[in-house]
């Protein structure tokens, strides 16, 4: 029975990619610091409000569960993307998958309800509704070419708008120009993140008839250019506010990453028509929206609490990547298989 519930266990936190969560905690406690909360907020973590670690919770389940979803309105396309994702869903059972999804997303709202800021509540509710409106009809917006990219930067906004509602109780009060720019800015960079994430799907999709931001291309080729351009001009806007002289001079330390996005494109195109290869560049690329966040916080205060809270989440992240927390990655099904003792493309329940 242990054993059982532990499998069942891997699998739901397996299909959730819990790697997937730590953009939106990121993004929730960024906004907790532009949003004026200045009470022992660089201090301790025994300093924070119950309220942080609330929203920090929320928003980190804003950033899984909608993989749920996901998972079984891509079961068609997987077959030929994520084989193996497929496999590990079919062995815990697809409607379990979806009862697991409504569960976690009501399990938000009532957490929510904890708070007592009818603002945030309502922005809960709302979040909810509409992480699954990216999965599931009526509006499915990860069909929709160019509205999946704002749809899926939902993962980003919605826990920023968060934090806003979250960090002033009582009150809306009017955010600070830093903190407009910064939404902005960090709206339009997660959604054209989305592209790249495209580019690994690109011969599923094609084959399914999905049009992507990467389908809409002739070849994939192509795709992989336009990827490497939006994602350098979205990290290159975050000059404008500061030749605004709306964000101070070192926030130009972010073009640093630079260094590190040129090169992932560039063996990207190299590697454009080995597909095992551009997963595996993918899987390792989605560490840049994990750490680039957190470089903005350092960024805008450079303390011991700072660097210590970051590193906090960053542990926990390494441990779910010790575990095999996803099901995107094939050792992910062969932890299952070892888990369960049944040899590859034999698990049945």
């Amino acid at each position: 029975m242990i054993r059982k519930a532990y499998i069942d266990l891997f699998c739901v936190l397996s299909l959730a990619r819990m790697r997937t969560g730590f953009p939106s905690a990121f993004a929730f406690s960024l906004s907790w610091m532009l949003s004026g909360v200045k009470e022992g907020f660089y201090e301790s973590l025994t300093h924070q409000r119950f309220d942080f670690f609330l929203g920090l919770l929320i928003s980190y389940l804003y950033g899984v569960v909608v993989n749920l979803g996901n998972t079984v309105s891509d079961l068609r396309e997987d077959r030929v993307n994520t084989p193996h994702r497929v496999k590990v869903a079919r062995f815990f059972g697809i409607k379990r998958v979806l009862r697991m999804n409504d569960i976690l997303s009501f399990i938000m709202i009532a957490l929510s309800l904890l708070s007592r800021n009818v603002f945030f509540i309502g922005a809960v509710m709302l979040g909810s509704w509409l992480m699954n409106q990216y999965n599931f009809r009526p509006f499915q917006f990860k069909r929709k070419t160019f509205l999946s990219l704002f749809s899926f930067a939902g993962g980003v906004y919605g826990p920023f708008l968060l934090a806003y509602f979250l960090s002033n109780p009582g009150s809306i009060m009017a955010p600070s120009l830093q903190m407009l720019w910064l939404f902005i800015l960090l709206t339009v960079w997660y959604g054209f993140f989305g592209t790249a994430k495209n580019v690994q799907d690109y011969d599923g999709d094609k084959a399914s008839g999905i049009r992507t931001t990467a389908t809409l291309f002739s070849s994939k080729e192509n795709a992989v250019r336009f990827v490497g351009i939006v994602l350098v001009a979205s990290l290159m806007l975050f000059v404008i506010p500061v030749l605004a002289g709306v964000l101070p001079l070192h926030f130009l330390y972010l073009q640093l990453w630079l260094l590190f996005v040129i090169p992932v494109q560039i063996l990207n195109y190299r590697n454009r028509n080995n597909p095992a290869a551009l997963k595996k560049i993918q899987s390792k690329f989605f560490l840049y929206p994990i750490l680039f966040m957190p470089s903005i916080m350092l960024v805008m205060n450079l303390s011991w609490f700072t660097a210590a809270f970051i590193g906090l989440l960053l542990l926990l992240l390494f441990l779910f990547e010790k575990m095999n927390l996803d099901a995107r990655n094939m050792n992910c099904y062969k932890r299952l298989m070892r888990l369960t003792g049944t040899q590859p493309d034999r698990i049945q329940r």
